[in-house]
């Protein structure tokens, strides 16, 4: 689902950007993208309704349209963590993230 990409800055050093992407599985095109600069996004995770999860170089926790790759919400952790995992209790679908404080 994703790409990294080291670059060269004007001075030549070295900077990372990551791009997550969506396939369409019956064209093999690329359906949407979005590259974070600078740094790599966390670890995607999609559920069955149609969202995708997204962990932000820069702390921001984000929702995304699986089909259009929209952003639907954000939420600023206040750090970088890891992926993001779901869970249900009582009927009630839960996310949490990682943050490394």
């Amino acid at each position: 689902m994703g790409v990294d990409r080291a670059r060269l800055d004007q001075n030549g050093a070295g900077t990372e950007s990551g791009v997550i992407a969506a396939i369409d599985s019956r064209t093999n095109k690329v359906a949407w993208k979005k590259e974070y600069r600078p740094g790599r996004p966390s670890g995607a995770m999609t559920t069955a309704g149609g969202l995708l999860f997204q962990g932000s170089p820069d702390g921001t926790l984000e929702a995304l349209d699986a089909k259009t790759g929209d952003r639907l919400w954000q939420f600023q952790t206040g750090a970088a963590g890891g992926p993001t995992a779901a869970y249900e209790i009582d009927a009630y679908d839960m996310i949490m993230r990682e943050v490394k404080h």
